[in-house]
């Protein structure tokens, strides 16, 4: 422990294992492998979490961390990601990066950008559906009251067997859910047919999550890649 300053009282120490504080004022470091260099009022409380530089963030994802800026905050959710410069991020989905944007009200993450990638592939015949975080449960990226996503996503798909037989295009799209309430307003679903004849990929966004589904017609498997690109702004403040 290598701060030099805690106005805070005794919990701003590295009290994880294995935990640093190094140059930074006000900061707490509180969980294994836990990691804050500069800045101040940081607090890094996931496993290997860290953060560097910035001012008031909270990073409880583990494997996680923020770069620079000001009032980040990762959720326990939101671990093997990263937040970069900006003000209000709030990072809730794991294996994403965010950039926090000027954020107003003081609320995090009221508006922000969000980059995934993914890579994927289908069984011979067979669906396979893919999340932003690659997982179809409760930690997939879904959306609250008032959000309202505008996203582009490139698609690259390649059979198995025959780079010849390749498929590559951008789909964009937008998707509100009205706050107060459980409606669920939504741009039409995107279909389309994978280029030589590799099959179908339908974007939608059933449960209020974003979903990618591709599904080969041949005996061949696919490989396919996703590179998604959402900006979001939440309006809803009651």
């Amino acid at each position: 422990d290598l701060q030099s300053r805690r106005a805070g009282g005794d919990t701003q120490v590295a009290s994880g294992f294995g935990s640093a504080l190094i140059g930074c004022l006000n900061s707490t470091a509180s969980n294994t492998g836990a990691f804050v260099c500069g800045g101040s009022t940081n607090v890094a409380s996931g496993q290997n979490a860290f953060t560097l530089g910035g001012y008031g963030h909270v990073n409880a994802g583990n494997q996680s961390g923020i770069i620079g800026g000001y009032k980040h905050w990762i959720l326990a959710t939101g671990y093997n990601s990263i937040a970069l410069a900006g003000r209000y991020a709030k990072l809730v989905h794991r294996n994403c990066i965010v950039q926090g944007t000027e954020g107003f009200l003081e609320e995090y993450g009221r508006a922000q950008r969000e980059i995934a990638t993914l890579m994927c592939k289908t069984a011979a015949e067979d669906s396979e559906e893919m999340f932003t975080d690659g997982d179809g449960g409760s930690g997939t990226l879904s959306m609250s009251y008032g959000d309202v996503w505008y996203y582009t996503m490139k698609i690259l798909a390649v059979r198995e067997d025959s780079e010849i037989n390749s498929y590559a295009e951008t789909i964009e799209g937008v998707i509100t859910r009205t706050a107060g309430g459980t409606q669920h307003v939504a741009g039409p679903t995107v279909v389309r047919t994978l280029g030589a004849s590799l099959g179908t990929i339908v974007v939608d966004d059933p449960n209020h999550y974003l979903r990618v589904t591709v599904t080969p017609n041949t005996a061949n498997s696919i490989f396919w890649l996703a590179f998604l690109d959402m900006v979001c702004i939440n309006g809803y403040t009651a």
